[in-house]
């Protein structure tokens, strides 16, 4: 399946206005393409004589005030915001329409109902009736009518559950099967974690999250993608959402970094998730844990939906880099209990690593269980016991084990002493990739410089180009960066190398605390100090801090196994780099 193109035919429903016409200008800039816009405002509506020479909401308000009364003027507050409103969306559309043509696109505005299946019929057919090129679907229409649940009416749940239910059922009805290559479905987090007086809009979502994994299972041929959007800057976030989703230390996203995702989405090889969350859960208190009880989470780990695997190959094997799996764990834990973050991760072990030889999916367990937490905790703090496993022939396999502490409350960072200035003649951090040191590829070359090292320390400098969405697959960085967690380990690698001419591997870590996350594209620091080394392993502990010596993560006894034949390997992927 190949990414969209100048013949392609996207249908996006809620296309004209807001967030999702900035989605489709990002769309056309990237693919060309042709775009059906279908939205209820007419933009081909005549403008009232009193809006002439006023731009923008405010002015138009006033030279509709100034016109009360007149003939054919609105007359009563609500009749007046409905004025303003209805010529502010058909400037929308008509700026969208440019905004189109001018990205590199071809659009067409068809101003109609998606929940009135006769009429959507009847707008469609003509449009489509050359019947050439893939069509992609992209279904963004969505209205909300927020009050408690005690107080909504039937009219509520029609107005927010129609368009995104009934619309898709009638844009499926509409748009030839054969012709279609992907839907995308704009969903909502709010389905996810909810929030107060949007129980309608909640469900409506929802039942788009389990549409798409119907739908794929009955159209293999076409992909499908559901995005739950977190609070996006602007769209049908008002005032007081805005100040809702800030109390819950929720993110509101970037309409720019979101288009992009969307364009990158679509872009990419299909095979991964259906649905994907993007954003943050809401800093909800959870209810408290009650008896022990199992959570499983089972992941198809597919490697061609894991772009990132081809920069972590070991021997000629792709290897799940033992940073990723602890990711993973943590993210399964924070998604178990919103509101609560993973503070720290204790007895972190790879038991049998998972490797890679050919393009078949491992099908892995996570499995959380709740432990009683240590009295140095707070009440509110919980312990999971982690493992992942994956089954074989003879019985399940153990890959990872770790136990996750959790808390409402992050930890306040410590500090360390400054990383030192280079020493003269500071090896570069490109030559260790390249010289069978490390074996990471570009994805994972975080390391810039060696500023120090003797044989009870080293000290690196370090940053990491952002990794592209599309390259994270199934493992999106969310609190836990784990591609630049890697250079922590990567600077044990180092140490091995320059001090025992082996090479090594990550084998567990004693505790790990997560103070603050480290971003992509921002110059940090690695230390570690050895804590004993030998013919077969090395443990020391690791800090990643910034210039001024703050802690962002911290290892403590953190073990790698030390092998003179892993070296041979390194350098072979050394000398094909």
């Amino acid at each position: 399946m190949s990414p969209p193109g100048p013949d392609t035919l996207f249908v996006v429903s809620g296309g004209g206005r807001g967030i999702t016409a900035r989605c489709v200008v990002e769309l056309a800039g990237r693919f060309g393409g042709r775009y059906l816009l279908l939205g209820r405002t007419d933009p081909g509506a005549p403008e009232p004589t009193w809006s002439a020479g006023a731009s923008g909401p405010a002015e138009l308000r006033e030279a509709a005030l100034r016109a009360r009364g007149e003939h054919g003027r609105p007359t009563t507050p609500t009749e007046l915001e409905r004025s303003v409103a209805e010529v502010v969306a058909s400037r929308e559309v008509r700026a969208t329409l440019d905004a189109v043509t001018h990205a590199g696109g071809r659009a067409e505005y068809l101003p109609v109902d998606v929940t009135d299946a006769a009429a959507l019929r009847r707008a469609l057919t003509p449009a489509l009736a050359d019947g050439a090129g893939e069509v992609v679907l992209v279904h963004g229409a969505g209205v909300l009518a927020d009050r408690p649940i005690g107080r909504k009416t039937v009219a509520d749940y029609e107005r927010v559950v129609g368009p995104k239910v009934t619309g898709l059922v009638n844009l499926l009805a509409c748009l030839p099967e054969e012709r279609l290559h992907q839907v995308v479905l704009f969903s909502s987090a709010a389905g996810f974690f909810g929030n107060p007086g949007q129980s309608d809009y909640a469900l409506a979502n929802e039942v788009l999250n389990k549409a798409a994994l119907l739908l794929r299972r009955r159209r293999p041929g076409c992909r499908m993608l559901v995005l739950n959007w977190g609070p996006w800057d602007g769209g049908m976030v008002t005032g007081s959402l805005r100040a809702l989703f800030a109390g819950r230390d929720v993110p509101l996203i970037d309409p720019a970094a979101g288009a992009d995702l969307l364009a990158r989405e679509l872009a990419r090889h299909p095979g991964g998730d259906v649905e994907v969350v993007v954003g943050r859960a809401p800093a909800a208190r959870p209810s408290p844990i009650g008896p022990p009880a199992v959570h499983r989470v089972r992941r198809r780990l597919d490697p061609a939906a894991n772009p990132f695997l081809r920069d972590h190959v070991v021997d000629g094997r792709r290897v799940l880099p033992a940073v990723v799996s602890g990711s993973w764990l943590v993210n399964s834990a924070e998604e178990l209990l919103p509101g609560l973050r993973v503070v720290a991760i204790r007895d972190f072990r790879v038991f049998n690593g998972v490797v890679l030889t050919d393009d078949t999916p491992v099908e892995l367990t996570l499995e959380l269980t709740p432990e009683a937490a240590p009295v140095s905790m707070g009440g509110d703090d919980v312990v999971l016991a982690a493992k992942v496993w994956s089954e074989t022939g003879s019985g399940s396999r153990p890959r990872y084990g770790a136990r996750l502490a959790l808390s409402p409350h992050p930890p306040g960072a410590p500090r360390v002493d400054a990383p030192p200035s280079p020493v003269p003649g500071a090896a570069e951090g490109e030559r260790l990739y390249q010289d069978g040191t490390l074996f990471h590829g570009p994805l994972f070359r975080g390391i810039r410089r060696v500023l120090s090292h003797d044989a009870s320390h080293i000290w690196l400098e370090c940053r990491l180009p952002e990794v592209p969405v599309s390259a994270q697959g199934q493992f999106p960085v969310r609190s836990v960066n784990h591609f630049v967690a890697d250079v922590g380990f990567q600077a044990m690698l180092v140490w091995v190398r320059l001090h025992t001419g082996m090479a090594s591997l990550p084998l567990s870590c004693a505790g790990s605390d997560i103070y603050r996350p480290l971003p992509f594209d921002r110059t940090f620091y690695a230390r570690a100090e050895v804590r004993r080394h030998d013919a077969g392993s090395m443990a020391a502990d690791v800090v990643l801090c910034d210039a001024g010596g703050r802690v962002h993560l911290r290892l403590a006894g953190a073990e790698v196994t030390v092998s003179a034949r892993l070296a041979e390997r390194f350098r072979a992927v050394g000398a094909s780099a």
